[in-house]
């Protein structure tokens, strides 16, 4: 229900055959808690109420946020990043970016003060992050340089380091201004 401006409220539903649905079922009751009733009627009057509540006209808004962020970063070298069709993010894999530009990310946090206010037993640990995870450190570049927040794809298991998560489920003119913040990466070299 994220996508219809419920974020965070989680719900959904599946269609299959009997034995994946007890399956299915028998997982849940042991992965999940129950859902809200509220968060269930809301699903349900939204769901009831698509086409009056303007979720269309959302969704194209969606599309146009994804479309201008997602231009962006395949325009910068070294970022490829696919198109999802029914998400408000982009994961961008930024494994060859990294590798073009490890000197001048690594510099750029070390001589930031990222570290100023970490005690010592935090600065060493934010250390070996930055040295072991390089969606890490394409996080933390990104953040202290242009004031960009992004989420790095190492919090999604080792298998994801290779990769950053933008959301576009904010405001069109929080978009634009990311978007115009992360401009200077096409020129980085």
């Amino acid at each position: 229900m994220s996508r219809l401006g419920m974020g965070g409220w989680r719900i959904g539903w599946l269609i299959a055959n009997e034995r994946i649905i007890r399956a299915a079922n028998s997982v849940n009751a042991y992965v999940n808690m129950t859902c809200n009733t509220f968060v269930q009627e809301c699903a349900a009057y939204a769901l009831e109420h698509y086409s009056e509540l303007n979720y269309d006209k959302i969704f194209d808004g969606y599309a146009r946020k994804r479309d201008k962020l997602y231009g962006l970063l395949n325009s910068i070298k070294g970022i490829t990043c696919f198109k999802p069709e029914g998400t408000c993010y982009l994961f961008p894999n930024v494994s060859k970016f990294y590798s073009l530009h490890r000197d001048k990310i690594l510099n750029e946090i070390y001589k930031s003060g990222w570290f100023n206010d970490l005690e010592e037993g935090s600065k060493e640990q934010e250390r070996q992050y930055i040295e072991k995870y390089k969606s890490y450190a394409v996080y933390i570049f990104i953040l202290i340089k242009y004031r960009v927040g992004v989420l790095p794809g190492c919090c999604y298991g080792p298998y994801s380091d290779d990769y950053i998560r933008f959301s576009f489920s904010v405001k069109v003119e929080a978009v634009e201004e990311a978007i115009k913040r992360l401009n200077p990466l096409l020129n980085l070299g």
